[in-house]
């Protein structure tokens, strides 16, 4: 256990800056199915989002549903076809830049033969119109191309994973009003499936663009354990930077499978590593310099903190800026569910990062699936649950959550979060009387409250521990039922036996459902000569509104 001290003045205004694991702190809008009488489908199975758009793709039905934010509310706006007719997989894959977006068909031509398309939206006074389709400049039987996507600053990369039976990943740029074709990546000997995932950033302006390829099926340290290459293209030419393939590898990890880059932060999802369990599955982070050498430097590996066997958490990835969301496509919700996603945020003392909340559908809102798809935009979240029913037909569905606290800006989405204070644990009291921690009324931000100490003895002046997740340590009898807590003395012990210290809470709505764990403790006077301590129960709280 780590106890680092902290000055008092700091107060909990500093403690509550901590991510805690909490379930509380989100929201959700009714579920988004497609337009129309209920039909057979697979909506989710991928999605695009900013903070104005939001893309859902349908393989099933091969259509994608372009919705509009206009004030506080999200339209259904427009539903697209695949132009080149049926059969392709038109929606597998999407990405939105701006005034663009990309839809991916990767068993598009005829005859079967697979080797896919993409097709470019354009947003124009009168909504979005289809304006180009793009092929592979290697066509390959069973090449896919459109198979993957990622989109930035009006440059495009396409993953062609069966190209020539090994994989090829090609970039675009879009400029006077048309995609053309940049350069291209490909023929690893190592490769079983290169450009099964493709995650590019482009600084703006710049003639280079920055490319993180997957290649999950790569045999290099373990069968399928998988690997990532790091790339800086150009239209005449390709710099090759990092292979990522961590050492602790093993057969099945399938290191590569979902990547997300923002241009400082990688993550890299192992859907298949057993650190946990046979396939709980884990991610990796990585920290990325600014342009210059083509490294990524490894940062922390994530596990879900309640996964299992079989729950392929880092099945799907996504980040941007200090959120990183994970999918963990079979962990199971309350009642027949399935689905959860996992927010990360950086640790607030030193370098990782620490699990933040679960975004799930509440038990009353049927989601299967969950997590198939996912993007992340700010405080919002949207996640592909296409195995969810519509009554008894296979519909498909997408869930847009927010973490701002109470509501998306402009009021939508209101959640049921309110302050709880709930305690835990046993307690070890001493000669005063059992100490008890307790507020004078529920954290709530924006405003001000008092943490009340009582039943200790006179002159005594106590610890206050504060900290992100709850422990059962012993210790001199007792507990310390606060992990890595941060310490606090509190004002000295009044005539009555208690002492307050009061919290003027921070009024941001960040803090809404963050949940922390609390404990006191003190040195008691009353003891012969020997060192001892009297312990509070722990107490969980929650900040609401």
């Amino acid at each position: 256990m780590k106890l680092p001290l902290v000055s008092a003045a700091l107060g909990l205004a500093f403690a509550v800056s901590i991510p805690a694991a909490a379930q509380s702190g989100f929201c959700h809008l009714p579920p988004w199915t497609a337009p129309g009488a209920p039909q057979p489908g697979y909506l989710g199975s991928a999605v695009a989002l900013d903070g104005q758009t939001a893309l859902l793709g349908d393989t099933a039905r091969e259509i994608v549903v372009v919705l509009t934010r206009l004030g506080t509310q999200w339209y259904p706006l427009q539903t697209f076809s695949d132009p080149d007719g049926s059969g392709t997989s038109f929606g597998a894959a999407l990405a939105l830049d701006g005034t663009h977006f990309y839809v991916g068909a990767p068993s598009a031509d005829a005859g079967g033969s697979a080797l896919g398309s993409v097709h470019v939206y354009e947003r124009g006074p009168g909504g979005w119109a289809h304006v180009q389709r793009l092929t592979s400049q290697t066509p390959t039987v069973d090449g896919r191309f459109g198979a993957a996507l990622s989109a930035h600053n009006d440059w495009l990369a396409v993953g062609a994973p069966g190209d020539n039976g090994t994989g090829r990943a090609q970039v675009w740029s879009f400029a006077s009003g048309a995609a053309t074709y940049v350069n291209s990546m490909g023929n690893f000997a190592t490769s079983g499936e290169f450009g099964r995932t493709v995650a590019l950033h482009r600084p703006a302006g710049s003639s280079h663009g920055f490319l993180f390829v997957g290649d999950p099926f790569d045999d290099t340290i373990a069968n399928n354990g998988g690997a990532v290459r790091y790339f800086r293209v150009h239209p005449m030419e390709i710099a090759y930077g990092s292979v990522l393939a961590p050492l602790e590898l093993q057969t099945g990890d399938v290191f590569g499978i979902s990547i997300g880059f923002d241009g400082a932060h990688l993550v890299v999802g192992a859907s298949g590593d057993d650190d946990v369990a046979p396939s709980a599955g884990a991610a990796y982070v990585y920290d990325v310099p600014p342009p210059g050498p083509l490294v990524a430097n490894f940062a922390a590996k994530l596990l879900g903190p309640d996964t299992d066997a079989g729950d392929y958490f880092g099945r799907t990835v996504a980040v941007h800026g200090n959120r990183i969301a994970v999918g963990a496509l079979q962990q199971q919700q309350p009642g027949p569910q399935g689905g959860k996603v996992h927010l990360f945020r950086p640790a607030v003392f030193g370098n990782g990062w620490l699990h933040d909340r679960r975004l799930e559908p509440d038990a009353a809102t049927p989601a299967l699936g969950l997590s198939y798809s996912l993007a992340i935009h700010g405080d919002l979240v949207l996640a592909g649950a296409p195995q969810t029913s519509t009554g008894t037909v296979q519909t498909g569905a997408a869930f847009l959550f927010s973490t701002a606290g109470k509501s998306l800006p402009g009021g939508l989405c209101p959640a049921p979060v309110l302050a709880t204070a709930i305690p835990y644990g046993p307690s070890k009291g001493g000669p005063g009387g059992t100490p008890t921690l307790g507020f004078n009324s529920l954290p709530v931000p924006g405003q001000s409250t008092q943490i009340a100490v009582k039943g200790v003895l006179p002159g005594t002046t106590p610890i206050l521990l504060v900290g992100a997740a709850p422990d059962f340590l012993p210790f001199d009898g007792g507990h310390f039922l606060v992990a890595n807590p941060i310490l606090l003395p509190m004002p000295t012990v009044s005539a009555f036996g208690q002492v307050g210290m009061g919290w003027s809470v921070p009024a941001s709505t960040g803090l809404v459902g963050v949940e922390l764990f609390a404990q006191v403790f003190g040195f008691d006077p009353g003891a012969a000569g020997a060192f001892a301590t009297v312990h509070s129960r722990g107490l969980g709280f929650s900040v609401g509104y």
